[in-house]
């Protein structure tokens, strides 16, 4: 499963960071939601 990560604040383009991480497995009682897109809040995007 692939996964945007950062490790510090700054633009996106500088800091996010594909990774590749083991699907996690839903515990009882929860459930895994499979996403085919997310929105980014502008106030994330403002942060610096």
């Amino acid at each position: 499963m692939k996964a945007a990560v950062f490790k510090t604040m700054g633009p996106a383009d500088k800091v996010l960071e594909i990774i590749e991480v083991d699907t996690p497995k839903p515990e009882h009682g929860e459930v895994l939601v499979r996403l085919s897109c997310s929105a980014v809040n502008p106030s994330d995007v403002k942060k610096t």
